[in-house]
């Protein structure tokens, strides 16, 4: 039961800080020379709420910007990404998905009106790993 608690909260904890540095991390997005320190503040704070997930920031495709959270496969990772899809706020010009091992993914997206739309599939065509910023951490 605290375990739940302490999960809820650090999702929650989770997109607060998000939501904070949004623009610092579209920023970071659009740079051709980005300051890395968001993207380690980035997996700092996904961290807190699981081991067993790795974020991707990237131009959207159809919106500005995408945040992928990937599950290493496991039970765990599978209730992590539960947890962070039922907490995701709506961010506009952000579009996240929630990717399982199993190649099921859940869209969550702002519309136009900034309400959100959901979408699962088995997998996104528009998905490309090429646009993808994975910085060398080292």
């Amino acid at each position: 039961m605290f375990a739940k608690r302490r999960k809820r909260r650090a999702v929650a904890e989770f997109w607060n800080w998000f939501q904070l540095n949004q623009k610092s991390l579209e920023d970071f997005i659009d740079s051709d020379a980005p300051d890395i320190q968001v993207y380690k503040s980035l997996l700092i704070q996904l961290g807190k709420v699981s081991e067993h997930v790795t974020p991707i920031l990237e131009v959207g495709k159809k919106v500005t910007y995408k945040l992928s959270i990937n599950g290493e496969g496991d039970q765990q990772s599978a209730e992590d990404l539960t947890h962070l899809t039922s907490q995701a706020p709506v961010l506009k010009e952000w579009e996240l998905s929630f990717y399982q091992s199993n190649g099921e993914e859940t869209v969550l997206q702002a519309d136009s009106s900034s309400n959100r739309t959901n979408e699962t599939s088995g997998s996104d065509p528009n998905f490309s790993m090429l646009g993808s910023l994975i910085p060398s951490l080292s």
